[in-house]
């Protein structure tokens, strides 16, 4: 038997035998500053002993225009639109190109000079023989005389060959060369239809609006989970850089309050933010439906 002192009197009392060997009950949730278990089991790492920072204001909150800026710099949301912007380079590249062809063509046919030039062989192999015929579409070998000096080009193709359907060597056909250069050339007659050659760039329409649609709903999904959901703290488990935001911490996190989904969420810090410590609070907030779709408040305020 033992003795223990009564608190706030110098008396004692006798303890059972069980009570002297029972251990001391446990804590059934992490202390608020206290390393969670992942933590500091998994990583060894040390506890964070900062106090948890204000929670944002309760719902429905604000949408500043700092808060839409920083909606479309999500990495979700900001992926969907750097493929837009990239599938709008490619298609203005493509467009630019074409017209400038067109224009090319249209040049020579109105002002180059007229001359006569002979197919010397055709094919992939380079086929010499006149008797062989080869579809208009065939690469093929040509010559001509300008000024007095030999030109010839090799693998190129023709568009228009005296109206028939295939192609042979010996055969001759008429160019239109640009009189400054006379590597530059066309076979036409009349000019390809603009809308011809651009029909090429409406097939990327059906993507760049699926790219479009894809980044505003993500960022209305950011939106809606900034001005209505609840903010809930969560503590950082680890940080580091993700090939999805280079210029961003990536930060996974887990829940502090019992009851909640215990897997890890990440979430994404702009890189004017210093790095969080393990174990650091953070509050949190994501789309209804959407468990892994979380956003920090931090981020927004």
């Amino acid at each position: 038997m033992c003795l223990k002192p009564v608190s706030g009197t110098a008396t004692f009392r006798d303890l059972d035998e069980d009570e002297v060997t029972k251990p001391p009950s446990q804590p059934n949730r992490p202390l608020r500053g206290a390393p969670l278990p992942y933590a500091s089991a998994a990583n060894k790492l040390p506890p964070h002993t900062a106090s948890s920072p204000q929670p944002p204001p309760d719902p429905p909150r604000p949408i500043t225009p700092a808060v839409r800026r920083r909606s479309w710099m999500e990495p979700p949301v900001r992926f969907w639109w750097v493929a837009t912007l990239v599938q709008l380079v490619i298609a203005a590249t493509f467009i630019t190109e074409q017209i400038t062809f067109y224009w090319r063509d249209n040049r020579l046919i109105q002002y180059g000079v007229a001359v006569t030039a002979t197919i010397t062989s055709a094919g992939d192999e380079h086929d010499t023989r006149t008797s062989r015929t080869f579809p208009p579409d065939s690469p093929c070998d040509i010559q001509f005389v300008w000024n007095g000096q030999t030109i010839q080009q090799t693998g190129v193709l023709l568009t228009v060959v005296n109206d028939t359907d295939f192609i042979h060597p010996g055969e001759t056909i008429s160019l239109r060369v640009d009189p400054s250069d006379p590597t530059t050339w066309t076979d036409r007659k009349v000019p390809e239809p603009l809308p011809r050659r651009l029909v090429a760039a409406t097939i990327m329409l059906p993507t760049v609006l699926a790219t479009v649609l894809a980044a505003y709903f993500l960022n209305r999904r950011v939106l809606r989970a900034w001005r209505y959901s609840q903010a809930v703290e969560y503590a950082v488990v680890d940080s580091t850089h993700s090939a999805l935001a280079p210029l961003s911490h990536a930060v996974r996190c887990e829940p502090i309050l019992p009851g909640m989904d215990r897997r890890l969420v990440t979430i994404y810090l702009p890189g004017r933010f210093a790095k969080p410590a393990t174990g650091e609070i953070l509050w949190l907030m994501r789309p209804p439906g959407k468990s892994q779709s979380w956003i920090a408040a931090a981020a927004y305020e």
